[in-house]
């Protein structure tokens, strides 16, 4: 079983990888987070600031 490794510098600044090392689409992570948020508290409105 080989190590983890992940390429390092600028092109990977701030991305998210899954656990084979392939970057996850921003987008779908935030529309993710919000539909779980709403699912647990209901209320999706004061998240996005429309309360």
């Amino acid at each position: 079983m080989a190590p983890l490794s992940l390429p390092v510098g600028g092109a990977t600044l701030g991305c998210i990888f899954n656990m084979l090392g392939e970057p996850i689409d921003n987008l779908a992570l935030i529309i993710a987070i919000l539909v779980l948020y709403e699912k647990f508290t209901g209320s999706l409105g004061k998240y996005v600031g429309l309360a």
